[in-house]
């Protein structure tokens, strides 16, 4: 009883996280582009992975992901204390991108000639994680905004596609 006491204590406080991650990101104030075109801040990480996607350069965007973060973060969701175990970790990112590769093979490229993009300011979400918020503000007139986790890897910084 006192395990399922915690999952709903868990539970709570993981979608009250949410919930306000949320919010922040629909009243962030964003900043034109004013980040400079490489990995030296967050908001340059998510330039380079949309100047890749728009260049339709697949090895572009892999190079500025960082699947073994997101291969931790996966395998510490399962609960069986496996993350840490590299050789797990390591085959684990390899799978994950490949599946990336895959994906992006298989799938229309999107249009982004004529999108304007803005960044916010990096939400600190722990010591080397922080999440952006990015809005794609199309020649049509429509928008996209997504709040997108970087991650530092020693003077670099990456983009994750993990929650």
């Amino acid at each position: 009883m006192r395990l399922v006491g915690y999952a709903i204590l868990t539970g709570t406080v993981v979608l009250t996280a949410l919930y306000f991650l949320s919010r922040w990101a629909a009243r962030t104030p964003l900043a034109a582009e004013g980040f400079a075109l490489d990995r030296t801040t967050p908001q340059g990480a998510l330039r380079v992975y949309q100047d890749a996607v728009a260049r339709r350069d697949l090895d572009g965007m892999v190079a500025v992901k960082d699947f073994e973060y997101e291969a931790r973060q996966m395998l510490r969701g399962k609960g069986q204390g496996i993350e840490g175990d590299p050789e797990v970790s390591a085959s684990t990112a390899a799978t994950l991108e490949a599946a990336f590769r895959a994906e992006w093979q298989n799938r229309p490229w999107p249009d982004l000639s004529g999108v304007v993009a803005r960044y916010s300011e990096a939400l600190p979400l722990d010591s080397t994680t922080v999440q952006v918020v990015e809005l794609l503000q199309f020649p049509s007139g429509a928008t996209e905004r997504a709040a997108v986790k970087v991650v530092r890897r020693g003077s670099e910084w990456r983009v994750v596609h993990a929650p």
